[in-house]
């Protein structure tokens, strides 16, 4: 009886992961194996790989005095539903993000020395300078290092405002690295991005979440390595 009913979660599993990856260039001929090896099967992986084990002895195997080979337990039947859950609904990494109204942001007309002291009083390393909605840049202490060092010392004073450094904030001029992902993005997905080691031995710094993924929508949210690598 279990194993009927293990049976028809794992089809349902795969009938799932059929839709997911429809249209898609495909590595493997198995689609359970394509999510195995995509990074956001990760937090269900060695579970879903030892169902996929169970479900070939049941289904390749030849029955003994007319019984199945094995029968899976209770327990192993809840992991499989468990998996099969989290296939249908895997965690957002907007879920973990800092939300937009909670995101310390910056206009151009506002002074360097005075965003440099907020971010210092909230903690923020980063911060997103956007105008009239429409997303500008980023500034970070690079920003400030590469403005310095290009302008051979010149100073940033009390009257010096973002619109100052305007040519070193946007993201495609930046020596940090940043990525734009969509709303619908997984948090798997976002923590395989932030481990990825990128050109000169480079890490990603920030994530920003829009509603399609692309720069110039609305921001949605942020996320750092710190919001989400502690995530298993």
């Amino acid at each position: 009886m279990r194993a009927q009913e293990f049976l028809e979660m794992y089809r349902e599993l795969e009938d799932i992961l059929e839709a997911k990856y429809a249209g898609k260039k495909k590595h493997y001929s198995s689609v359970i194996f394509e999510y195995l090896n995509d990074c956001e099967s990760r937090p269900v992986r060695d579970k879903l790989d030892i169902c996929r084990e169970i479900r070939n002895l049941l289904t390749h195997t030849a029955k003994v005095g007319g019984l199945e080979v094995v029968e899976p337990s209770v327990p192993i039947c809840d992991e499989l539903k468990a998996c099969l859950e989290y296939v249908k609904r895997p965690p957002l990494a907007l879920d973990y993000a800092t939300r937009s109204d909670d995101i310390l942001i910056a206009s151009l007309n506002q002074s360097v020395l005075q965003v440099m002291r907020n971010m210092e009083k909230n903690g923020f390393s980063h911060i997103p300078i956007m105008e009239k909605g429409s997303f500008v840049g980023v500034f970070s202490l690079t920003t400030v290092f590469s403005y310095v060092l290009n302008f051979q010392g010149k100073n940033i004073s009390q009257s010096t405002t973002l619109a100052d450094l305007r040519d070193y904030l946007p993201v495609k001029v930046h020596t940090d690295n940043y990525e734009f992902v969509a709303r619908d993005t997984s948090l798997s997905k976002v923590r395989s991005m932030f481990e990825t080691v990128k050109g000169k031995s480079k890490r990603l710094s920030v994530v920003f979440v829009t509603e399609n993924g692309r720069e110039n929508e609305r921001l949605l949210g942020m996320l750092t390595p710190w919001d989400v690598l502690g995530e298993k």
